[in-house]
């Protein structure tokens, strides 16, 4: 799947789940919030963000949520580490970040706030979502949808 590709299935699938998406923001109200948080940002988050305004506050799907621009600011104004927070599961279990890594992709990590650094899930912001659609263990998302026998 190519980048867009992804992040188009990714939005769909919340959709179709219900998922209470925000709208998309425009590439200059992305850029100038993601710079508030006093990071580099990487091309793929732009689009993400470009697509979906992530998800509304308080909705999640499968217990793993999508922050909104406003709650990205904010909660990296208190992280230290030199990631942006974008993501959690579990109502603040851990905490998904991205670890810019040139002007075109992001890897994701995942923070445990154990004192440890965070643990490197993904490559890019895509694979992150490629994961995320067919295999969410592998990211520390654990499927708790009932399964048949």
């Amino acid at each position: 799947m190519n980048h867009f590709s992804t992040l188009d299935s990714v939005v769909k699938m919340w959709q179709h789940q219900g998922v209470w998406l925000l709208p998309p923001a425009d590439e200059s109200t992305v850029v100038t919030e993601l710079r508030r948080t006093g990071r580099m940002i990487s091309r793929d988050v732009i689009d993400l963000y470009c697509m979906t305004g992530g998800m509304a506050d308080g909705d999640s799907y499968e217990l793993w949520s999508l922050w909104p621009l406003k709650q990205i600011v904010a909660e990296n104004s208190k992280y230290k580490r030199p990631y942006i927070l974008f993501a959690d599961f579990l109502i603040n279990s851990h905490l998904y970040c991205l670890k810019y890594e040139s002007e075109k992709t992001s890897a994701v990590l995942v923070d445990f706030f154990d004192g440890e650094e965070p643990k490197r899930v993904a490559d890019s912001l895509v694979e992150f979502f490629e994961l995320y659609l067919r295999d969410p263990n592998r990211l520390e998302i654990w499927d708790l949808s009932p399964k048949c026998i």
